[in-house]
């Protein structure tokens, strides 16, 4: 009898719990439970940040004109950051709005053939998110030690002021940071390398030349330095070598007068010596 009694206490409690537990779902999932989807509560949706990275190649006939209608593309808004200009090409670095970067590529289509072109998107949420939580962090310090510092003792307030100059200047650079980040978000940046497609015969001939010219006058001044080096090597080894080579010479020439006069006296005496038999 106890057994069963026991049996169907379990049994109730079983009932109980599985209905509680019904009722917390639907609870915190909402009525869509039933439905097979489920809603997150507090949820929040993070903003995204993406810097978006353009680079392009294209031909034109001519340089001015395409610098003129390229840059005419711009918005108020919309600037110059770098541009370099030489004969037979032109580089445009310009910062343009994200969010018509698109609108932007396709005008440039519409007036000259994109020959190369690539698109690089990098996502920074996750660095944005946690440069925003760390300066969040920071000034919550920064509110609490503003709060401590009235009712602080003397050598306190001196802590508490050291402190807070560490987090004015680590503020400061997270905020720089964010700014950066904000503004490499908000303006893509778009690299052209405009280049001209044909070049005149005559500046051609021009250029020709005045290659021609440069290659001989580097020949000259290569050779006229490399004389220079080795007479500068060869003064120094004169100097000591000359007065030396001197010596030696004039020691050789001694002993080669030694030599001849030493002969001419052999020469003599045997003629002497050979007359005197004759007699």
């Amino acid at each position: 009898m106890m057994k069963r009694i026991l049996g169907v206490f379990l049994m109730m409690t079983l009932i109980v719990g599985l209905f509680a537990c019904s009722a917390n779902d639907k609870a915190m999932f909402g009525d869509d439970a039933d439905e097979g989807t489920v809603g997150l509560q507090n949820e929040t949706v993070p903003e995204r940040k993406i810097i978006y990275t353009v680079e392009g190649t294209l031909y034109v006939a001519d340089l001015d004109e395409a610098q003129e209608i390229l840059t005419g593309l711009l918005e108020a808004d919309e600037w110059i950051d770098q541009e370099v200009f030489s004969e037979t090409s032109l580089s445009l670095r310009l910062r343009i709005k994200s969010d018509r970067l698109d609108q932007f590529m396709d005008q440039i289509d519409t007036h000259y053939d994109l020959t190369y072109l690539t698109k690089t998107a990098t996502d920074i949420s996750l660095d944005y998110q946690d440069v925003s939580a760390r300066i969040d962090a920071l000034e919550a310090e920064q509110a609490r030690l503003l709060e401590l510092y009235d009712g602080a003792s003397l050598s306190d307030m001196i802590q508490i002021g050291d402190r807070l100059t560490d987090l004015d200047l680590e503020l400061s650079s997270l905020r720089g940071e964010l700014n950066l980040f904000d503004s490499l978000s908000d303006y893509s940046t778009v690299t052209l390398s405009v280049r001209q497609s044909h070049t005149p015969e005559s500046v051609g001939f021009i250029r020709a030349v005045a290659d021609g010219f440069m290659n001989g006058l580097d020949f000259v001044i290569s050779f006229a330095r490399g004389f220079v080096i080795v007479l500068a090597t060869l003064v120094p080894v004169s100097l000591v070598g000359a007065p030396l080579v001197y010596v030696g010479y004039r020691i050789v020439k001694r002993m080669d007068n030694k030599k001849h006069d030493g002969k001419q006296e052999t020469t003599l005496s045997n003629d002497k010596e050979s007359k005197q038999d004759k007699k």
